[in-house]
């Protein structure tokens, strides 16, 4: 239901989500998180009435500059609303490197070559149910580094051919989002291998009224930060605000605009991490400020809460055209108009409805796969940055293929069947050396995947220089169906920098490679939502949303940041 199309254009991908929240899975309150939740927020949020918090979140890797973090933090008392915002110990870097001048790409894109960039700025649509794609939004396409979005988009190619490797591909999407012609046979398996990074413990407790705005955001500069603190204060509304320690590239106390703190406190929250699924679960959230990313995107959905969309990188320019053009649950950057529109809250109730059913028995996502969690490192050192996302990606093909591949011949537990994230496609290969059974697991939109899928075409239309570079700003529609795309969304095409840009863009059509190991795909998405997607490509097999784990099991511990 969530992205039917995607699903009906390829069946072979097998949509597993919305996934399960953690806290009904186990009871081990410390594996798998990165930051220590701040349950008190919960609490807080008890004290507040329905549908009154707006809830900023911008998930574990996104990164802001200075001026990000004030602008969000002026805005944000700006608005005059209360507020939960999530903000991490590493949510901004000491330096935002922009390698170009405002405006160079577009004065030279008729002229010039960049590595690792779109050739032009084109909306695509791999069929006509589909949604025209803007090819600016894919994933390789936000660092604004040229060296990082080439080794990511060589990334996905290599993942891609590597893709081929898995017998099955495995979706956290559903069927009525993203609906396929037909499905893959289900998985059956006794046991299944994920490998996921190890956490922090986590913390839990706070919430309770109504109408808070939850945030989430990704990396801000100091500006940004102060200025979405003061439109907090100003919207006049609670909120609940999650503040990572590492959200600036200062000290996160050093960084609140002077008394924001005092004049917010009888309205405001503001937690270094926070129990997600609860959060936007409790009936006080009326709305979310997230950076988009598909988890958020799933359980914010999931849940019926509308958003306010403010994208970083990777899939989050991706998923937040869902979310605006598509699905139609966020209103630009009014908070008020969001909070007090009843058509955007009614068709969020609508996709919480098609989650729902894709959940329940008999829905499409309604089988589960019983999953061992174990961690692989990732070949940096402590000392690295590890959002630098040129080094980082080749540090997984490099480095992890030789622990994973140990890891899979020394365990005690036999393996009879290999399932990996589409993007570390590399690992298909290992498994099948071992002789077992593969299927590929897309976490993000099908929609995305359909675009990655689709380099070689869009390289072959002269959309893409082999390279990644675009020969042209442009959008494109990868069928009539589709939503059309600007293509300097696309996942390479953000870091800013030429020499990152390529190795991402290149990472990218090795993945593509390596996809083809797979035996099957499957989609973190539902038919629903991505129906043109699926239609176009009936071999991603959608299984969303993922079960909540609240109403599952009773393991709190399971999988969280």
């Amino acid at each position: 239901m969530l992205e039917k199309s995607i699903f009906k254009e390829m069946p072979y991908i097998l949509p597993k989500g919305p996934l399960h929240n953690s806290f009904e899975l186990r009871g081990d309150p410390h594996l798998c998180h990165f930051w220590s939740e701040d349950k008190q927020c919960i609490s807080w949020l008890n004290k507040h009435p329905a549908n009154s918090i707006i809830y900023v979140a911008f998930g574990s890797i996104s990164i802001f500059n200075n001026n990000q973090i004030q602008d969000l933090a002026l805005g944000l008392e700006l608005i005059g609303r209360p507020f939960l915002w999530v903000v991490r110990p590493d949510m901004t870097i000491k330096c935002i490197n922009c390698t170009y001048p405002s405006g160079f790409k577009e004065r030279v894109a008729d002229r010039g070559r960049i590595v690792g960039t779109p050739m032009k700025r084109e909306v695509i649509q791999l069929n006509p149910e589909m949604t025209p794609l803007d090819t600016s939004i894919l994933p390789w396409c936000h660092f604004h580094d040229a060296y990082t979005e080439k080794i990511v988009f060589n990334y996905f190619i290599d993942n891609n051919r590597a893709t081929s490797d898995v017998e099955k591909i495995i979706c956290n999407s559903f069927e009525m989002l993203e609906k396929p012609d037909h499905f893959i046979i289900a998985l059956n398996q006794e046991e299944i291998l994920i490998y996921v990074t190890s956490g922090l413990r986590i913390n839990n407790a706070f919430l309770g009224s109504t109408n808070i705005l939850q945030i989430r955001i990704t990396i801000f500069n100091n500006k940004q930060f102060q200025e979405l603190k003061l439109g907090l204060e100003l919207i006049g509304r609670p909120f609940l605000w999650v503040v990572r320690p590492d959200i600036t590239n200062k000290s996160i106390n050093c960084t609140y605009p002077s008394g924001f703190k005092e004049r917010v406190a009888n309205r405001g929250r503001m937690v270094g991490w926070s129990p997600q699924q609860k959060v936007l679960k409790h009936p006080a959230i009326a709305c979310f400020i997230s950076h988009c990313r598909w988890n958020s995107t799933i359980e914010a959905m999931r849940n019926g809460v509308p958003f306010l969309c403010w994208p970083y990188f990777g899939d989050q320019l991706f998923n937040q055209r869902y979310i605006t053009n598509i699905w139609k649950v966020e209103v630009g950057s009014k908070a008020q108009d969001l909070l007090e529109d009843r058509d955007i809250l009614a068709r969020s109730q609508a996709l919480k409805n098609f989650s729902d059913t894709s959940v329940m028995k008999g829905g499409s996502s309604f089988k589960n796969l019983n999953n061992i969690f174990v961690t692989i490192p990732d070949g940096l050192k402590l000392e690295e940055d590890d959002h630098n996302f040129g080094r980082l990606t080749t540090s997984l093909t490099t480095v992890m293929p030789n622990f994973l591949e140990e890891l899979m011949r020394n365990n005690a537990v036999e393996f009879t069947y290999f399932i990996a994230d589409i993007f570390m496609a590399w690992a298909f290969n290992i498994a099948k050396k071992i002789g077992l059974r593969t299927a590929a697991f897309c976490p993000t939109a099908a929609g995305l995947l359909a675009t990655i899928f689709s380099i070689p075409k869009l390289i072959q239309d002269k959309v893409f220089h082999e390279n990644g570079t675009p020969m042209k700003k442009e959008v494109i529609q990868l069928n009539p169906e589709m939503t059309p795309l600007d293509i300097s969304i696309l996942p390479w095409c953000h870091f800013h920098d030429a020499y990152t840009e390529n190795i991402v863009f290149n990472y990218f059509i090795e993945n593509n490679r390596a996809t083809s190991d797979a035996e099957m795909i499957i989609c973190y998405s539902f038919e629903m939502l991505e129906k043109p997607v699926f239609k176009e490509m009936p071999y991603i097999l959608p299984k969303g949303p993922l079960h909540n784990s609240f109403e599952l099991r009773g393991d709190p511990n399971l999988c969280h940041f």
